[in-house]
């Protein structure tokens, strides 16, 4: 199997590490295999205890848990040892949807990224403490190693967000669209973000002509109790 020296954030694996890089990202595979179980032991408490995963963690029946687990391991294993890093990607980014769904935000997996380095940390140095050129490429390794998981997880993440917020703006001006009275959106300046065709027709301002304009120098605004117009 050839590793050219490329990069991408998903999809083959072979393009996440060259082949000068492998030896160091085995080295930390080694590492991080021998003490999975130790890991994921002294990594829970602290997950339970985080404010966004600690409840979804908690609310997963320990049996679908353990299974998710088991398959995450199985694919980072066949990426590492095989070079079949297309299921472990996809899986990450189906990892960076998931978390745009439940709103968790970048600091908080971040949060669970740097629970797994703190823990992993300790096994890296205690394996090659005696060979410190090893040390310091397979702590590299494990850097890159994290900088690429959140890299793809990131950028599914806001792919996700922005396919979210394209379709609630679709919706939105579907149910403007549909209402019966005029409506006009202002930003926070007070400049016109939208307007739906009843005000269209009663300002005599196109969407796109009155986009961006103050409203208050544009239109004059009556008070519907007295039908005096109100002052900018």
């Amino acid at each position: 199997m050839t590793h050219p020296d490329t990069r991408s954030t998903g999809g083959d694996a072979n393009t996440w590490f060259s082949v000068d890089e492998l030896p160091a990202l085995r080295d930390f595979w080694r590492v991080y295999d021998g003490c999975y179980a130790e890991l994921q032991h002294e990594a829970m408490p602290t997950l339970l205890d985080h404010r966004v995963f600690g409840p979804l963690v908690r609310a997963m029946p320990p049996e679908q848990m353990e299974a998710q687990n088991a398959q995450s391991r199985m694919r980072l294993q066949r990426a590492m040892e095989d070079g079949e890093w297309g299921a472990y990607a996809k899986q990450l980014t189906e990892q960076g949807v998931l978390y745009a769904k439940l709103g968790v935000s970048f600091r908080d997996w971040y949060d669970v990224v740097r629970i797994g380095a703190r823990s992993l940390v300790p096994g890296i140095v205690g394996s090659y403490s005696t060979e410190l050129a090893l040390l310091a490429t397979a702590l590299q390794a494990m850097q890159d190693f994290l900088d690429h998981d959140m890299a793809v997880i990131g950028e599914s993440y806001i792919q996700s967000k922005e396919e979210a917020l394209r379709e609630s703006e679709q919706n939105l001006a579907i149910t403007l669209d549909s209402i019966g009275d005029a409506v006009i959106a202002t930003d926070t300046e007070g400049r016109i973000v939208r307007m739906n065709p009843v005000a269209e027709r009663l300002t005599g301002w196109t969407r796109v002509e009155s986009a961006g304009r103050p409203l208050m120098e544009d239109f004059q605004i009556e008070s519907e109790d007295t039908g005096e117009v109100i002052p900018n």
